[in-house]
């Protein structure tokens, strides 16, 4: 998914990097007319992506404008582009030498750190930035993504925050704050992210998807069916966007439809596992379980270490009374994940059957425990219980 953690919290994932705005702000000093040709067709060139090109141009520009401000910053954007992130440090190192208040210096200072994955060196920059240039929305926006995908939610929301009341309406902005709600549980406040994303954007189909979310949390089915079918009409080749869409069939009971969806998305992806898993659940409801079997085990096959899969794939063999084969998956599933109630209850079940009555109900003491701590989060459960 384009720049996200997940299209959702599902999908949250949904991974951050963090870009850098290239034609902001490319400073003052150095300027003349023969500069303002050169940043006016570099400018251009790099608009229609003729990074090269730019880069020739900007080159020998420097030459005979070795004080040009805006030259070095076109060309260390430029070569930010070609992921020559020594070259472009270089040019900021020779603007901060020369003028180290220079607007926007360090904002791009620090999105090349984040491209590395220096995320605290990247923060420290923007920092700086903002000590400098305390309204300036690119690095408070960027400072925010940093932070987001350092973990610091908090400090995230709050710089994503004054990036919206600096640069109202920009679309990315309102759909990173909707995410970061929706994980807070904010749903109203959520849904207003992802309104005013699409309003920005709509053409963009992650904020339908969001937006489809927040409103099936709320028991809004229908409202959040029309956005589904707005992400889909967007992005009709994704093969994780088909499967969410079957998850929405599937939580409310629509198998058929839900099974169509993933096989939708299998044709696109055979590997995609949450519509290998749903529909392999399907056709163990449906008592197809060579079919459920064979769904489970080609997950299995790429990630034996699959927790929640061997879970279903033990209690396919406790639906054909294999209990003693399902009592060897459901430990191998406890091992991974000790926290899945589901899999205590199912192994109680199996344990009763094999005669082990103490040690059943040892597992359905640790089912209700376990249950008693989880959270109620709404009407609807984002994701099955795992």
């Amino acid at each position: 998914m384009t720049e996200t953690v997940d299209t959702g919290p599902a999908r949250i994932g949904l991974v951050l990097l963090i870009t850098l705005p290239i034609l902001m702000n490319c400073g003052t000093a150095g300027t003349g007319s023969g500069t303002q040709d050169i940043v006016a067709e570099a400018t251009e060139l790099l608009t229609e992506d003729k990074i090269d090109a730019a880069v020739r141009i900007l080159a020998d520009g420097i030459q005979n404008h070795p004080d040009s401000i805006p030259i070095r910053f076109l060309l260390a954007d430029a070569y930010i582009q070609q992921d020559d992130h020594v070259q472009a440090l270089n040019h900021l190192e020779a603007v901060r030498r020369q003028s180290p208040a220079e607007p926007t210096l360090y904002r791009r200072i620090g999105s090349i750190f984040a491209k590395q994955g220096l995320i605290p060196e990247a923060v420290q920059a923007m920092e700086q930035e903002l000590r400098n240039n305390p309204e300036d929305w690119g690095a408070l926006y960027n400072l925010g993504r940093a932070y987001l995908s350092s973990g610091n939610e908090a400090q995230a929301l709050e710089k994503l925050q004054a990036a919206a009341r600096v640069r109202p309406g920009h679309p990315e902005t309102h759909y990173l704050l909707g995410l970061m709600l929706y994980k807070k549980k904010e749903y109203q406040r959520a849904e207003e992210e992802f309104r005013a994303a699409i309003q920005g954007n709509p053409d963009r189909w992650e904020p339908y998807l969001a937006l489809g979310r927040v409103l099936e949390t709320g028991g809004n089915y229908a409202g959040a069916q029309r956005q589904f079918d707005a992400a889909v009409h967007r992005n009709p080749r994704d093969p994780s966007l088909l499967a969410e869409i079957g998850m929405v069939h599937m939580r409310t009971f629509q198998l058929e439809e839900a099974g169509e969806w993933f096989e939708k998305a299998l044709r696109l992806d055979p590997a995609n596992r949450e519509a290998l898993l749903q529909s392999g659940k399907i056709a163990r409801m449906e008592n197809r379980y060579e079919d459920a079997r064979e769904r489970f085990e080609q997950i299995l096959d790429r990630d034996p270490e699959d927790g929640l899969v061997l879970y279903y794939l033990g209690t396919l063999h406790s639906d054909l009374e294999q209990f003693q084969t399902a009592e060897e998956i459901l430990r191998r599933s406890l091992r991974i994940d000790p926290g899945n109630p589901k899999a205590h209850y199912a192994m109680g079940r199996v344990l009763v059957a094999l005669g082990r009555d103490a040690a059943a109900n040892e597992e359905f003491e640790l089912h209700r425990r376990i249950m008693e701590k989880k959270p109620r989060i709404g009407p609807v459960a984002r994701r099955e219980e795992e």
